[in-house]
């Protein structure tokens, strides 16, 4: 890979983890208090006339402000989507804004919020069940002294019991309190890695393995589900800059974030690859060529119960005019074979590049807008029983990268 398409890699990771300062080419003003924009429709529709009662808590970081955001579905009952009233997010050290990026958030067990920021500081916070509101924990946070250059992925045991940090230094582990949230830094840690700064970490759905992507190569490794310390299953060559998991374990999912910025290359299509459960157990094997998904693919995200593969998508042709895609869905059946897309996919309702899905499987929440309406920021939409997408929601003005959780 040349140096112009590595910085350019390194530029939309960086910028996949950043807050959306402005709405781009949105018809509305993104901000923290009330925003421009107005709602779609008149509640949260579950398909069928009813109205939800299930109650979703929804994160955002302003990195640059060194603060939180908070959105809620059917918060105290009010069968809507919007922001939280009354939230005011944790103070953050200010001089934190000078760093300007996290590494991502994860939720742990629907309790603890946990954040790594570019300069090796890890951030938790327990998670109100009644009113969302964050509380920091004790301990936090702790300083990994990393230097402050690009952002340090962070990645979730689906068991709940580790988190792992991944920098050019190696992974760092902790295991995590199940009643406090406190963080204990795992023997062995940094675990050596490749040596490249990472672009991505994400465990299997099974929590029994653990891969580095840095668009060159993904760094292995199994971990142990008692101590989490990581054993390293050698690497394998692959331009990956994104993983992701899906719940069965027996598949993970890539992009190469290539969508286009500056007029460099385009990639349409999203890659599976195996895990082995045989000869070098948890190492990866790519399934094909990739699948074809007709736009550049810049997040992934499946389905709890493991049929549904969505990616998100966008097509950035300038570098200050990002242009969010439709949709993609995809059944996971015809695995390994093929990605078979879903009946109505692409989803040209619904402009989005990124999204993540509760943990019930219901809903969906994605930040971007709707094709034929001037709302855009960030909102639910219901997933069906056969995979598509409902059209019924509201939005906020909220806007960016975030975490979500079902109420704990």
């Amino acid at each position: 890979m040349t140096m112009k398409g590595r910085a350019l890699l390194v530029g939309i990771v960086m910028l996949a983890e950043m807050w959306l300062v402005g709405c781009g080419h949105y018809n509305c003003a993104a901000t923290f208090g009330n925003s421009s924009c107005s709602s779609s429709g008149g509640g949260i529709s579950q398909g069928n006339g009813g109205s939800s009662t299930q109650k979703i808590f929804v994160y955002f970081l302003n990195d640059e402000r060194a603060e939180f955001a908070g959105d809620a579905m059917d918060f105290n009952n009010s069968h809507s989507f919007g922001q939280i009233p009354n939230f005011v997010g944790p103070t953050i050290d200010q001089n934190q804004s000078q760093f300007a990026r996290d590494g991502g958030m994860v939720i742990i067990n629907k309790k603890y919020l946990y954040v790594s920021f570019v300069d090796g500081k890890v951030f938790g916070f327990s998670i109100d069940p009644t009113t969302a509101a964050l509380t920091a924990i004790s301990g936090s946070p702790i300083d990994l002294g990393l230097p402050p250059i690009i952002p340090s992925p962070i990645a979730a045991d689906p068991t709940g019991n580790f988190i792992f940090i991944a920098d050019s230094t190696g992974v760092y582990v902790f295991s995590v309190s199940q009643t406090t949230g406190a963080l204990t830094l795992v023997t062995g840690s940094p675990f050596a890695a490749s040596g490249v700064q990472p672009t991505s970490a994400a465990t299997d759905g099974l929590g029994k393995y653990l891969y580095i992507a840095d668009g060159s190569q993904i760094t292995q490794f199994s971990y142990s589900a008692s101590t989490g310390a990581l054993t390293s299953l050698g690497t394998i060559a692959s331009n990956m800059n994104l993983l992701v998991s899906e719940p069965t374990g027996k598949f993970m999912f890539g992009s190469t974030l290539e969508v286009g910025a500056q007029g460099g290359p385009t990639d349409n299509n999203v890659y599976a690859f195996s895990i082995s459960s045989t000869a070098v157990p948890g190492s990866l094997a790519a399934v094909n060529a990739g699948f074809p998904t007709g736009e550049p693919v810049s997040w992934i995200a499946a389905t709890p119960n493991g049929k549904y593969l969505y990616t998100f998508n966008e097509n950035d042709l300038t570098q200050n005019n990002p242009q969010f895609q439709a949709i993609q869905g995809f059944s996971l059946a015809g695995l390994p074979s093929q990605l078979t897309p879903l009946s109505g996919s692409p989803f040209t309702v619904f402009d989005s590049n990124f999204g993540r899905i509760d943990q019930s499987g219901n809903y969906m929440i994605v930040n971007g807008q709707e094709s034929t309406a001037p709302v855009a920021g960030t909102f639910p939409i219901q997933i069906q029983s056969d995979g598509r997408l409902g059209s019924d929601f509201t939005a906020t003005g909220s806007a960016g990268l975030f975490a979500i959780t079902d109420e704990p």
